[in-house]
């Protein structure tokens, strides 16, 4: 039976390796002599069996961009908390940059703070996402005025980079200074110039006490720092590279 089995089954496979024209084909794994070898080349555009297709409609993540390009020409930097500037920029006293307004009796306005980690803010707001209470005096006749695009700072924790631009009009505490910018200065430009850790260091050198809890910069004394100061338009171009920056993280 075995034998009758065997012999059926190398019959057929005689039968399959006839075409059709009754032609023997050559056995698998030989060639001629005069025959090239060929090799086996996968398809290039062949995709991973574990692959998952591509979405023609999905959009393609954005190829990094190049690094920014240095500018042209380079000066030493004429202020104590920097290296070296651009050329065309100048450096000026923050008394050219800003001026110190001291406008009160409007208790009714908004209460706004100067925090350390976000700059001015809305005390409501600041207060209910925190334990702190509001420590603020029931008559707020004598305290200031911040306006929009007015650059606040606590003089005690200057030093630790409590400076922000107020994007709300309201009230702060007489211990806060208020500066408002002049025609050279684009307020958010140096909302990021203060709030930057190379000048939280120049602030904490020019400012006053016994101990770092009672160390005080003095509106006198923010005046006489050396600041940088881009034209208005490229101080408008930098705030504007800062805020794609800040959309990415």
């Amino acid at each position: 039976l075995y034998g009758q089995l065997i012999g059926l089954v190398e019959a057929r496979a005689t039968k399959a390796e006839e075409d059709t024209t009754g032609r023997r084909l050559k056995p698998l794994g030989t060639r001629r002599p005069d025959e090239p070898v060929k090799t086996y080349v996968p398809p290039a555009a062949k995709a991973d069996l574990f692959s998952e297709p591509e979405d023609p409609m999905q959009e393609k993540e954005p190829k990094p961009k190049a690094p920014l390009k240095p500018y042209p020409a380079y000066k030493p930097a004429a202020v104590p908390w920097l290296q070296q500037l651009p050329e065309h920029w100048e450096v000026l006293p923050n008394r050219a940059l800003f001026k110190e307004v001291k406008e009160s009796g409007l208790p009714e306005d908004e209460m706004l703070s100067v925090t350390i980690g976000r700059g001015v803010l809305k005390q409501a707001e600041h207060l209910a996402n925190s334990t702190k209470k509001d420590s603020s005096r029931k008559d707020k006749s004598t305290y200031k005025r911040a306006a929009v695009n007015d650059i606040v700072y606590n003089k005690m924790r200057a030093w630790q980079g409590a400076f922000g631009m107020s994007r709300y009009s309201g009230i702060v505490s007489p211990a806060y200074v208020v500066q408002r910018p002049t025609s050279k200065s684009v307020a958010e430009f140096y909302h990021y110039v203060f709030r930057s850790p190379l000048f939280a260091k120049e602030a904490e050198r020019n400012s006053y006490g016994l101990a770092s809890d009672i160390w005080n910069l003095r509106p006198e004394d923010f005046k006489s720092i050396q600041n940088i100061c881009p034209p208005p338009d490229e101080q408008h171009l930098i705030v504007r590279y800062l805020h794609t920056l800040d959309a990415k993280v």
